[in-house]
Order: C-alpha cells, then structure tokens, then sequence
C-alpha cells in the first residue's frame, strides 16, 4: 500500500486494507442522527462547521477554521504554497453539551481502533459542491454520515468510493483526493480525528512533503505553452478569475473559475 500503511501496522488493532472502508462496529444510526440535528437545531448553528470537543476553557462551538479542510495537515490546493495546520490533537478534551451518544461512540472508536481521539466536529458539504482536489496527510479520522445521498462521492487519487448513512468508516489520506456532493441534499458527517505517535506524525510530514513536490502533482496540464497562452486568452476574454492564475502559475486552477477565498 504505502509507507503510512505500513507505521500503522503495530498500532492499530485491525487490519488496514483499504483508504475508505466501513468498520465492523455497529451503530444506532436513530440515536446519533437525533442527536446531532436536535444539537444543530436548538442552537441555531445552521450548517456552520461546528465543533463538539475543545480545549479546555474554549467556548466558540462554530468557527469557520475548523472546516475539514482548513485544519488539515500539508494542505495543498492547485496554485497554492504548502502550509501546515497541524494543531495538537491532545489539547481537545472538553465536550459540547447533549452529545452522550457521541462520546460513547468515542470510546469505541478508541477501544476498536487503539488509537486516541481528540478533535471531534460536524462537517457539512453543500449540494452541487466539491472541495478542491487537494493533499491533507493527517491520521486516521473516522467519519459517521449523518445525513447523505447517493451522489455522494469520495475520490483518492483514481479510486472513487461512498459513505452510505447507517455506517462508521475509516479513511486515510495518502494520495491527492477530494469529496462532492452532487445530490440535492446536503451532506453532513460526524468527524473523528485520532492522534498516535511522533513517528506516525513523522511520517505524514514526510509524506506529505514528498507528494506534494511530485510532478504528478504540480505538472498535471499536458498542454504546451502555446496552448497554455491561448487558453489564458479565453479566460481574460471572458473576465474569469483563473485567467491570473494561469499567467502566473501556467496551470490549470481546480476552483472552476470561482475566486479564492
């Protein structure tokens, strides 16, 4: 499989065979759907990203940097720098209220897996929405689909996968990847990160690192620059956004035209 397979092998306590796979544990699908939508509802946090768990004395539920993408590791999007978002998993260890079920299911990832959990959140993705394709080595993370459809996908390098509801599934990011939704409901997922070791986090900067650089990665567009400057053109002519981006960089920009944040 790969290098961050492989340092998981001593540690977790079943056998790792795929990136997206469902887990032998069984779940009240009911119970933790109640729960999490009576939790949204009656606090009136929409479909902000929110956070369950924090650092002791913290207090800001919903905060729009915990996204699952802006808090991962390495993250790289087409024409960006690298930059790391790697906070200390440890430090979360206070939960938010009504979420007894949630910390139940906690305990039993732990138990299940060996691995320690600290960062919990809700992560919703918008119909008709994808996030760019993108790199974020981080640890393990476990995700329980609370609300979903069938045109719900998970796409690691070429691999195309879903999540169906009434499942708990682990995944592991070490190939560029990215998820949509193109159904006509949102998509809501229950979001546990794990932390292990120095040497694991050793070995996902590392990774990250050397995936990032790889040509596969940053020379993607077989286009010449003839093409390129044509294609420049189009998108000048047509005031897109990514015109820019394709003079500055000459190479394709994933956001579709939409500006960056």
């Amino acid at each position: 499989m790969s290098i961050l397979f492989d340092a998981y092998k001593d540690i977790l306590k079943y056998p790792l065979t795929k990136h997206v796979e469902p887990l032998a544990l069984d779940l009240d699908y009911q119970r933790i759907s109640d729960e999490i939508l009576s939790l949204i509802a009656e606090n009136n946090y929409g479909y902000k990203p929110v956070s369950l768990r924090l650092p002791l004395g913290e207090t800001r539920w919903t905060d729009p940097e915990e996204d699952l993408i802006s808090t991962a590791d390495g993250v790289l999007k087409f024409g960006t720098e690298k930059k790391t978002n790697r906070e200390d998993n440890k430090l979360y260890t206070d939960w938010h209220a009504d979420t007894e079920y949630t910390q139940e299911l906690a305990k039993q990832l732990e138990e299940h897996s060996g691995l320690n959990i600290g960062r919990v959140r809700l992560a919703w993705l918008p119909t008709n929405f994808a996030y760019p394709m993108h790199i974020d080595f981080e640890s393990i993370r476990f995700h329980v689909p609370i609300v979903s459809n069938k045109h719900c996908y998970f796409l690691h390098g070429t691999d195309v996968t879903q999540m169906p509801q009434g499942g708990i599934y682990h995944i592991i990011t070490d190939e560029i990847h990215t998820a949509m939704n193109y159904g006509g409901i949102p998509r809501l997922h229950l979001v546990y990160s794990t932390y292990t070791t120095p040497e694991i986090d050793q070995v996902i900067e590392q990774e990250v690192t050397k995936l990032t650089e790889d040509d596969t990665f940053i020379n993607h567009v077989d286009l010449d620059r003839e093409q390129l400057l044509k294609l420049i053109k189009i998108a000048y002519n047509e005031h897109r956004s990514d015109s820019e981006l394709f003079l500055k960089l000459m190479k394709i920009n994933t956001n579709n035209g939409k500006t960056r944040d």
